[in-house]
């Protein structure tokens, strides 16, 4: 299915500002503890070759990646006790906290540019996802595009990105390959859906908003974000696993689809139009059923309440509210101090330890983030267990 765009006429309400602190955050949890900032080069650049056989070089990518990979120690573990003492003591201060935004931003800018020089399709990527200029990113995409354009995986994130200013860039050349190469992911409807309406197009809006219900998927690429920046990371610095990880989880973060577009659309549409209404019905129900992230199934279970309470199907509606409330009580979104104790020391061993976060991600991607989540807590406890006469052990 093709769609032939109009001029756009708005803008969207971006939430990026709430991922951005998320990010740092999560930054600042768990600081890198060796005093090397992630834009330092390592002391002999690794050579590159991209997924599709572009070669910069003559070393993979996934090569450098696990001549990089160090084992997981005891030591590492102990060293968890010093990250606690931090957060404890020192992270949530506000004088604090400006330093590490500030330490954060700077280091961010340094591993761009490092990104950036190379001529390969993924570090371009990464380089315009981290890069905060708005005609300058634009331009990465497209040379990023340009080298791979037939990858959803670049295309998704350009279109995702470019939706909050699509006046930056080629918006619905970007979205019409996108379609092209992603037809069966319901996300790549959606933003089509928006795209549409913005334009004035309220049949073609409704008819892709329909087509995000039927199609074969619904997936936003958080994992493979998460080891784009890893990857990346391996392969340009002397980061070691942890901090590599640590990075890549809380730059992904920023890296998300903005999803109050998504809200706003049903909740407008579904108020005049029993067809909008069921048509945002049967996204959210496709998105909660095929969705990996939590994220993604949580609004997507929000967009199943805005419409029944538009259909007055009282029912159904309760159904919803009771799948919701279950969904927050579900034990990674605990919020209790012995909760959050064992949440650190979790997420700590999974990204210290390249054979959790390996089985982590590859879970994430097979059977979704709660079962991920399943899988890391049941190893990290193993692992406790296994050293739990260490002294250093919580």
């Amino acid at each position: 299915m093709r769609i032939v765009f109009a001029p756009r006429s708005k803008r969207f309400v971006s939430i990026a500002g709430a991922l951005i602190g998320a990010a740092v955050l999560i930054l600042i949890f768990y600081p890198p503890p060796t005093g090397k900032q992630v834009g330092d080069p390592p002391t002999q650049p690794a050579e590159v070759e991209t997924n599709s056989g572009e070669s910069a070089g003559s070393a993979p990518i996934a090569e450098f990646a696990l001549d990089a990979v160090q084992v997981f120690t005891v030591k590492d573990l102990c060293a968890y006790g010093e990250h606690k003492q931090h957060f404890d003591s020192e992270g949530a201060s506000d004088e604090n906290l400006d330093e590490e935004i500030k330490k954060f931003v700077a280091n961010m800018e340094d591993t761009r540019d490092t990104f950036a020089e190379i001529e390969n399709a993924e570090f371009v990527l990464a380089a315009a996802l981290l890069d905060k200029n708005g005609e300058r990113r634009f331009d990465l995409f497209g040379d990023a595009i340009a080298m791979n354009p037939s990858n959803p995986f670049v295309l998704w994130h350009a279109v995702a990105t470019c939706s909050n200013k699509p006046i930056q860039c080629p918006y619905d050349e970007w979205l019409q390959s996108l379609i092209e190469f992603d037809g069966q992911n319901s996300e790549v409807w959606v933003l089509a859906a928006i795209r549409l309406r913005d334009n004035g197009d309220a049949a073609g809006a409704l008819r892709a908003m329909q087509q995000a219900g039927v199609v074969t998927d619904s997936r936003v690429y958080w994992p493979e974000t998460v080891e784009l920046f890893e990857r990346s990371l391996a392969a340009t610095s002397e980061l070691n696993h942890y901090e590599r990880v640590t990075w890549a989880f809380g730059l992904s973060a920023m890296s998300g689809p903005i999803y109050r577009g998504y809200v706003d659309m049903c909740r407008d549409e579904s108020v005049y139009d029993r067809q909008w209404a069921n048509a945002c019905l049967s996204y959210g129900v496709h998105a909660e059923q095929y969705a990996k992230d939590m994220l993604a199934q949580s609004i997507a279970l929000s967009m199943q309440k805005i419409a029944l309470e538009n259909l007055d199907d009282e029912k159904r509606l309760a159904a919803v509210i009771a799948k919701q409330e279950d969904f927050r009580s579900r034990g990674m979104f605990r919020a209790t101090p012995s909760a959050l104790q064992q949440t650190m020391l979790r997420e700590f061993i999974v990204a210290s330890n390249p054979h959790i976060y390996e089985g982590f991600l590859t879970e994430f991607k097979r059977s979704g983030e709660y079962s991920a989540f399943e899988y890391s807590t049941r190893e990290t406890q193993a692992w406790i267990e296994a050293h739990e006469h260490l002294p250093c052990i919580p």
